[in-house]
């Protein structure tokens, strides 16, 4: 059996989608808004102080979609659930697709 992956796929600012430099999921999963929010800047050569929200969409499933932004009181917790809605999705995409190993979640900068 092959191990199931999530990839984390972020935009570029062309506007693009980096499929050619995924990010485990598993490796967000212990970062901070702040941290995440510097990583996506890093990787996309996004200006960071431009960068106010994202949003993360599942490419398996509803497809369904979470805005997470990197300012205000509320941040930090919407990210730890946005984190935990998406693994618990991609548990539940697992088991629809069992035959299926690659999944993606496309993080887009909300303009």
């Amino acid at each position: 059996m092959h191990s199931k992956t999530l990839d984390v796929i972020f935009q570029l600012p062309t506007k693009d989608l980096d499929f050619d430099s995924p990010v485990p999921f598993p490796s967000l999963e212990k970062i901070s808004i702040s941290q995440f929010f510097h990583l996506f800047a890093e990787k996309t050569k996004a200006k960071l102080e431009e960068l106010e929200r994202v949003t993360m969409t599942p490419a398996f499933g509803h497809q369904q979609s979470f805005v997470v932004e990197r300012f205000g009181d509320a941040a930090a917790g919407k990210w730890e659930k946005a984190r935990a809605r998406l693994r618990t999705m991609w548990i539940q995409q697992t088991k629809r697709e069992p035959e299926k190993d690659d999944f993606e979640v496309w993080v887009e900068v909300e303009e």
